[in-house]
C-alpha cells in the first residue's frame, strides 16, 4: 500500500524537511516531506500576510509575498529536477502525490 504524504509521524517531519540541507545548494534530502512542509509553511506565511492588521504597504504585502515560500521553492526545485533526471517508479509515485498540491500554489483561484 502506498504511503500518503500526510501519513507520516511528527518525528519524520522533523528530519531534513525543516532544516537547511548540507547538500550543495541547500536542497532538502526528503522530497515529499520537504514539499509538504513547504506547502504548510507557505500557507502560514500567506495567512500572516493577509491577516496583518497594519495598513498595507509594498513591504508588508508584495515584498512579503515575494519572500514567502522559500522552503517550498527549494524542495520543488530539487524534486522536479530529479524527476526530469531520474524517472524511477518511486520518484513518479511521489510526483503523482505532490504535483496537485504544488500546482495549487502556483495557479490563481477562480
Amino acid at each position: 500500500m502506498k504511503e500518503s504524504l500526510h501519513d507520516q509521524s511528527p518525528a519524520v517531519s522533523q528530519r531534513a524537511a525543516l532544516r537547511a540541507s548540507t547538500l550543495r545548494g541547500h536542497l532538502p534530502e526528503h522530497y515529499a516531506e520537504a514539499i509538504d512542509a513547504g506547502l504548510a509553511a507557505q500557507l502560514q506565511e500567506i495567512t500572516a500576510i493577509t491577516g496583518n492588521s497594519e495598513p498595507p504597504t509594498f513591504e508588508n504585502t508584495a515584498a512579503a509575498m515575494e519572500r514567502s515560500g522559500q522552503l517550498l521553492a527549494r524542495a520543488a526545485a530539487a524534486f522536479f529536477t530529479l524527476v526530469s533526471a531520474d524517472a524511477s517508479e518511486k520518484i513518479r509515485e511521489i510526483e503523482t502525490d505532490v504535483s496537485p498540491s504544488w500546482l495549487n500554489t502556483r495557479m490563481p483561484s477562480t
